[in-house]
């Protein structure tokens, strides 16, 4: 299944427009805590980033690096 370049700007433009959106959202009503949602963006990938060992369904700890790896 090959992705389409159409189908990667959707999803980018989709994306920004949200950011865009919150961003705003806090600024009209002067509540910024409603913006640490953003913060799950960055944490919610860290355990496969760290831990992921996609490539090994054993679990044995035969390659560590390969979190680093998978996460580009």
């Amino acid at each position: 299944m090959a992705v389409s370049a159409k189908g990667v700007l959707g999803l980018a433009l989709s994306f920004t427009v949200g950011i865009v959106l919150q961003i705003l959202g806090c600024a009209l009503y002067d509540n910024w805590w409603p913006l640490l949602t953003g913060l799950m963006y960055v944490l919610v990938p860290m355990p496969y980033i760290f831990f992921g060992q996609a490539s090994d369904p054993y679990g044995s700890m035969s390659n560590v690096e390969s979190g680093w790896v998978d996460a580009g």
